[in-house]
């Protein structure tokens, strides 16, 4: 597997919303928190775009919880936009759907 499948691009677009593109995994997560919690504070409400995710694993959701998380401990209601199938299914099978939802 070459280093370029395991890169994980994080892009703020002109409306504040943040676009990932590429996996969201074990390798990638460390780099895409602490990207995304730097931004994550600009602008109102925060929202992400999961859209461009390849493929993802509980890491993935791990990181989608600390954005719920973050957003709950400012008092701000974040929007996530097309969640990876793979990351619906990983919420559900921990039983943690709900926590989803309220991102939504």
């Amino acid at each position: 597997m070459t280093a370029s499948r395991n890169v994980l691009t994080v892009t703020s677009e002109p409306d504040g919303t943040l676009s990932l593109n590429g996996p969201l995994n074990f390798t990638t997560v460390r780099a895409a928190l602490a990207q995304t919690t730097a931004l994550l504070g600009v602008g109102s409400p925060p929202c992400i775009d999961l859209t461009g995710v390849t493929r993802t694993d509980s890491a993935g959701l791990a990181l989608l919880v600390e954005w719920v998380k973050f957003a709950q401990a400012t008092n701000r209601q974040l929007v996530l936009r097309g969640v990876p199938p793979q990351l619906t299914a990983l919420a559900a099978a921990c039983g943690i759907t709900p926590l989803l939802d309220a991102g939504a």
